[in-house]
Parts: structure tokens; C-alpha cells; sequence
């Protein structure tokens, strides 16, 4: 083949081009110690570089969440350590309550201190937050847990899940010795000793629960409240749903809608009844109300039919007759619907621990809480009060979650301030007993006793009946303490549970931020193998391939420096 000096020519420079494309690759690979300087030097390389690099900023970030989360779950442990310390305080200070003399002085003392636990435990723990957001509020960070104001327009309806062990058998006083409107014998009005006898009052027992709340709306405000039962069909409609009725005879029939609050219970065989409930005022008590022809005793509020069930607006008592009592014992699942328009400062907000709804009466706008409007059962009622999970869900690693809050209903119920609510209501009775003994011992000290002989006698029997009203108040009393033990007792075992739950979160949290540091490690290592030049290898192929361009350089020199006229 014959070989041209411009054929040597084009061979010398091009070879000379390769050589130097060499000695710049290596000369950065020295320099910048990486591989490659773009992705067409090798594709394999960049492609896997961009996936290390994705895979450490998604690490960057579970870090960071991990950071986060353990931050907001100390917060939270924190919270409700401190509320089963408070507890246990509590615990001990109402052990010394129950063995007092509980007279005006104690139970003063008791309701303050009382408050003061109620205050710490729902103000400063439950309604904690962390970086401004509200640790027990569910997906609500931004809303606290409790109104901070008097809430007086929202109308709330309240669907509430009631334990059926929590119906516990409560003393109370029944019937009391009213003063004679008149004050001279023989007149219209007037009480002889003998009538103020007759009028002992007595113990007796009931069963019964607190709901919630107390000051709910009354008879008057409920007439409005109309449930119509819904349920979801298979093509995702709704249309109405006929449920078992239960009537204050004991009596069952269907119907698709109730007026007023109403309960759900399944009895023994799993049947679910709804039964209307009958608001009984105690400003109604001693009244005459129709169709009656005579006055109630005291406390008749919590004397109900064998088969009727009462709720109490004042006090939030919800009380049941000895035979549906012992049908809703023998079954399971409990709960109660009813509304509550007037709230105070610092009640528990009803949309962080209930289905709710709410109407504000100012404009007819309402919302809807927790609800699972979706599925809506006919043949499991109670379930439809179950509040919807408000889990919030931190990612911690690749397809690994971690739930970081604790619902407020899960850790904290709304039964230990209700129980302190119910031990002052019992002080105040005593309070007003006391007042009554007070002006029946002035008025016996204002009589003469030879002209007044008969109405000394008189007022003399009210006073003894009156002492033992009060003595069968402070007894009252001292069990409610007692009972309270037993309550707070329960709620803590409840706050127990919540901690376990919380603490194999943190803990799954903690072995995951381990493996997350592991995977970070390996993840750099693969990252560096796969892009970072050995700096001794890049040098060897450095040198070599200046080498080669020096001696490119030379021979490329000869050849082009010689020609045809070289050689005439």
C-alpha cells in the first residue's frame, strides 16, 4: 500500500489528538478526583451517581423528620408524665378527703385544690403545643384543645361512646323536710312537727354515668333535635334506615327517626336498640309536673321508671331504671347523642374527642367532626359514633411510617374533670343544706319560748330533719370521694396505655434513626466507589499519559519536519 507523507501527516495528528484527549482525562481526574466530569464519559457511572445522590437527600430528609418527631414525642411524653404525676397527687389528696370532717371549711378546700388539679391537668398539659402546634388536637395543630372563650352561637351535637362498666350503683339523698310557707299555727302553709317527720328524707340507689358535659340544653331546646337514621348503600347513596325503638314500657318497635337525645346499646343476643331519652331538669324537682297531680320529692331527677332512662341538663347525669339497666348491662356497646349550645372558658372543645356536629346560630353554617359519613351502618350504630383515626404520619425511612401524635380521648378522658364537677355539685348541696339549718336556727332564736312553745317544737323537728339530711349529704359525699379514687385510678390506667403506645412508637423511632445512619454510611461508600478517582491511580495514568503525549510530541516533530526537498 503505498504511504503518503500526507497520510503520515494525518495519522500523526490524529494519533497525537487521542493521546491528549487521554492526558486531559487523567490530568482532571488528578485534579477534581472524580471519575467522570460529564455524563456522556460514562452513562453507567452517572446514572448510578444520580440515584446515590437522590437516595442521601431522601436520607437528608427522614433525618430530619426523625429529628422532628422525636422532638414533638418528647413533648408529648412529657405532657403526660406530667398528668400521671398530677394524679397520683390527686390520688393521695382525695384518700385524705374521704377521712375528713368534710364541713364548710374542707370543702372549700376541696373544691379549690380540686380546680387547681383540673386546671394543670386539661390548661397546661392537655392543651400544650410544640413550635405552635397542638400536641393532642389530632390533625387540628392549629385549634386547642379547649375554648378559649365562652362559646355561646355554636350549637353542638354530640355523638359520645360510653363504657357500660363505668355505670356504677350512686347513693343519694332522697326527699327533704321543706319549711312551712307560713309561720302561725292552724293557718294555711303551716308545718307541724308531724308533717316535717313525714317528710324525712331517706337514702336510696340509682344507676348511673356522667356524660361529658354538664349545663346541656333542656327539654324546650330538644324538641328541635331530630335525628333521622341514614345508611350507606352499595352504590355509595344514602337513604333512610329503619332502627329498633325501645320505649319506656320496655317495649320495642322500628322507626327511622328519634326527637330529642336518645342512647345505642346492643342487649345480650347483639340486637341494637335506640331509646329516647328523658330530660329531667333539677329545678324540676318538688315541681308538679304534668301529667302528675303531685310535686316530686328531691333529687327525683335521679329516680327514674324501671324502664326509662333520664338525663340531667344540669349536671350532666345520665341515670337508668333498674330493668333497662339490667338489659344494657347484659349486652355491650353504650352511646349517647344530645347537645350543648352554652360552653364556658376552657371547656374541652366537643370536635377533639367526638363525632360532632356543629351549627353556628348566627348564619345556619355547619360542619361536621370525625364522622365517617361515607359508611354509615344501619345494623351497628354505635360504630357510626366512633371517632375517625387522626393519626399524623411521619415518614422515617424508605416505606416506613411512624404515627408521632396521641390523641387527646386516647391518653386523657373528659371523666376526671367531670368527676371533680360532680364532687363539687355534692359540696354545694351541703352548702345550701347548711344555709337552710342556719335560717331554721335563727328563726327558733327569734321565738319566745312560752308564747312560741308549739313553733319551736315544729321547727325543732325541721332542724333534726335537716341534720339528717346533712349527715346523708356528707355521706354522699364521702363515697363520691371515694368513687373518685376508683375513677382517677382507671384514668390512669388509661394514660398507662397511652404511654406503652407511645413508647413503641419512639422506640421503632429510635432503631429506625440507627439504621437510617447505617444506610448513610453504606450509601456515601457506594456513592464514593462508584464516582471518586483512587488519587494513586490517577496519578500512574497521569504520568503515563504525559509519557505518551511527550513522546506523541517528538515523533509527530520528525515526521512533519521532513519532506521531498530534504532529499534534492
Amino acid at each position: 500500500m503505498r504511504v503518503t507523507n500526507g497520510m503520515m501527516r494525518t495519522n500523526s495528528m490524529m494519533n497525537m489528538q487521542k493521546n491528549k484527549v487521554a492526558y486531559d482525562k487523567y490530568l482532571q481526574q488528578y485534579n477534581t478526583q472524580k471519575k467522570i466530569q460529564r455524563p456522556s464519559d460514562d452513562p453507567t457511572i452517572a446514572v448510578r451517581a444520580l440515584k446515590y445522590r437522590t437516595t442521601l437527600a431522601e436520607i437528608e430528609q427522614f433525618k430530619k423528620n426523625i429529628e422532628d418527631a422525636t422532638s414533638w414525642m418528647d413533648a408529648t411524653e412529657t405532657a403526660i408524665k406530667d398528668v400521671d404525676k398530677v394524679m397520683d397527687s390527686m390520688v393521695e389528696y382525695v384518700t385524705q378527703a374521704a377521712t375528713g370532717t368534710v364541713n364548710a371549711k374542707d370543702r372549700e378546700d376541696i373544691n379549690k385544690q380540686l380546680d387547681q388539679f383540673a386546671q394543670y391537668i386539661y390548661e397546661q398539659d392537655m392543651n400544650a403545643d410544640y413550635a405552635g402546634r397542638y400536641l393532642f388536637t389530632g390533625f387540628r395543630t392549629d385549634s386547642p384543645l379547649l375554648f378559649d372563650k365562652a362559646q355561646e352561637n355554636v350549637l353542638y351535637t354530640i355523638h359520645e361512646q360510653l363504657e357500660v362498666s363505668d355505670i356504677r350503683k350512686y347513693d343519694y339523698v332522697y326527699g327533704r323536710a321543706e319549711i312551712g310557707t307560713s309561720t302561725t299555727p292552724g293557718t294555711a302553709g303551716y308545718k307541724s312537727a308531724q308533717d316535717y317527720a313525714n317528710e324525712a328524707p331517706k337514702f336510696q340507689s340509682t344507676n348511673r354515668i356522667l356524660v361529658s358535659y354538664q349545663d346541656l340544653d333542656s327539654s324546650t331546646e330538644a324538641a328541635s333535635f331530630v335525628t333521622n337514621f341514614k345508611k350507606t348503600n352499595a352504590d355509595g347513596s344514602s337513604s333512610p334506615a329503619t332502627v329498633n325503638i325501645l320505649d319506656n314500657n320496655g317495649a320495642a318497635s322500628t322507626a327511622t327517626s328519634v326527637t330529642g337525645p336518645y342512647i345505642v346499646f346492643k342487649d345480650k343476643n347483639g340486637t341494637e336498640y335506640v331509646k329516647a331519652v328523658t330530660i329531667k331538669k333539677v329545678e324540676d324537682d318538688e315541681k308538679i309536673i304534668p301529667p302528675s297531680t303531685t310535686p316530686g320529692e328531691y333529687n327525683e331527677h335521679l329516680n327514674p321508671g324501671d324502664n326509662e332512662v333520664y338525663l340531667v341538663p344540669e349536671t350532666g347525669e345520665l341515670v337508668f331504671g333498674d330493668k333497662i339497666y339490667d338489659v344494657i348491662r347484659g349486652g355491650s356497646d353504650l352511646a349517647i347523642s344530645y347537645q350543648k349550645t352554652s360552653f364556658d372558658k376552657n371547656d374541652i372543645k366537643p370536635e377533639h374527642y367526638f363525632v360532632c356536629e356543629a351549627q353556628d346560630l348566627t348564619n345556619s353554617k355547619s360542619w361536621a367532626y370525625n364522622a365517617d359519613s361515607e359508611n354509615l351502618s344501619d345494623t351497628d350504630l354505635f360504630n357510626n359514633f366512633t371517632p375517625r383515626p387522626q393519626g399524623i404520619q411521619y415518614q422515617i425511612n424508605f416505606s416506613q411510617t411512624v404515627q408521632v401524635n396521641t390523641e387527646a380521648y386516647k391518653a386523657v378522658g373528659t371523666i376526671t374533670g367531670r368527676s371533680i364537677e360532680d364532687i363539687k355539685n355534692s359540696c354545694n348541696e351541703l352548702d345550701i343544706i347548711e344555709a337552710r339549718m342556719s335560717e331554721v336556727e335563727k328563726r327558733i332564736k327569734d321565738l319566745d319560748e312560752g308564747a312560741n312553745a308549739k313553733e319551736i317544737a315544729d321547727l325543732t323537728e325541721l332542724k333534726s330533719q335537716l341534720q339528717t339530711q346533712m349527715d346523708l349529704q356528707k355521706s354522699v359525699l364521702v363515697k363520691s370521694l371515694g368513687a373518685m379514687i376508683t375513677t382517677i385510678q382507671g384514668a390512669k390506667d388509661k394514660i398507662n396505655v397511652a404511654l406503652a403506645d407511645h413508647g413503641s412508637r419512639y422506640n421503632r423511632m429510635v432503631m429506625t434513626k440507627n439504621k437510617i445512619e447505617e444506610l448513610e454510611i453504606d450509601t456515601n461508600q457506594a456513592k464514593s466507589d462508584n464516582e471518586d478517582a483512587d488519587l494513586g491511580e490517577a496519578y500512574i495514568n497521569f504520568t503515563e499519559s504525559n509519557l505518551l503525549y511527550q513522546a506523541t510530541l517528538n515523533a509527530t516533530s520528525k515526521v512533519l519536519g521532513q519532506s521531498l526537498l530534504d532529499f534534492i
